[in-house]
């Protein structure tokens, strides 16, 4: 699984791809102090998704993309910007902000 995370705005985008011909289940984790319940979008499939307790859960077909956005309130936004420094706000670089959390079906 490839994914990466980026603050635009008020939103967090999640671009996670299956690179393998097994059926994946993988887990976003948004590590902040403050509690993330939000409801989001699938870009291009027009579904919703859910971020419950700062985390966000995604089934993979084989090869399969996903674009994530996530609204994010101002003191998470805060938060993400105080403890980030890597300047492109790659998330999924920053280890105190996003985990990734990915099971593969075989």
């Amino acid at each position: 699984m490839y994914a990466s995370a980026k603050l635009v705005g008020d939103k967090l985008y999640i671009v996670a791809v299956n690179p393998s011909n097994l059926k994946q289940q993988a887990s976003f984790k948004i590590e902040t102090k403050d509690a993330v319940n939000s409801t989001g979008q699938i870009l291009f499939e027009n579904k919703e998704c859910k971020m419950i307790n700062n985390k966000v859960d995604g089934s993979f077909e084989p090869y399969e993309r996903h674009v994530y956005v996530i609204p994010l309130n101002d003191s998470v936004i805060d938060e993400i910007n105080e403890t980030t420094n890597d300047s492109a706000n790659n998330l999924l670089a920053a280890p105190n902000n996003i985990e990734a959390i990915i099971e593969t079906n075989e």
